[in-house]
């Protein structure tokens, strides 16, 4: 019983407290980072404070980092579920012969089209050339 009503608001105030101390440890972060060459700042970091320590290691870790807290309902409350959008990372298949559906006769067609175009070419490139290097014999016979 005492349990049941003590629970939400320890954790609430724990939640309050680890946010507070995260946003700190940020302006800190800021603050080390925009300070100018040469100055010394020797803020301790809060959490290192309270809990009496020099610095965060493998058997002290920062509470947090290490900490997980669940409400009574079963969602985890801290750390805060971050959801991204990941659509801006998922590449855009517009070309039918690289997507999922590449074997389908839709994308054979497009397939065989492209080859047909790239043989036109090639031929009419070659052509080109084979017609370029009569004219330039021819001139150089007719000189």
């Amino acid at each position: 019983m005492e349990f049941d009503q003590s629970y939400a608001p320890a954790v609430a105030k724990l939640v309050d407290l680890f946010s507070r101390m995260t946003a700190l440890d940020g302006k800190l972060s800021q603050l080390y980072l925009n300070r100018p060459s040469g100055v010394n700042l020797s803020i301790t970091n809060p959490e290192l404070m309270a809990r009496g320590l020099e610095r965060f290691d493998r058997d002290h870790p920062s509470l947090l980092k290490q900490v997980q807290l669940i409400a009574k309902s079963g969602a985890q409350v801290w750390p805060p579920i971050v959801r991204r959008d990941l659509s801006s990372t998922i590449p855009v298949i517009e070309d039918i012969r690289h997507s999922p559906a590449w074997h389908t006769p839709a994308a054979r067609s497009a397939r065989e089209a492209e080859e047909k175009a790239n043989h036109e070419r090639l031929a009419n490139y070659y052509e080109n050339q084979k017609k370029e290097s009569e004219a330039r014999e021819a001139a150089s016979v007719a000189k």
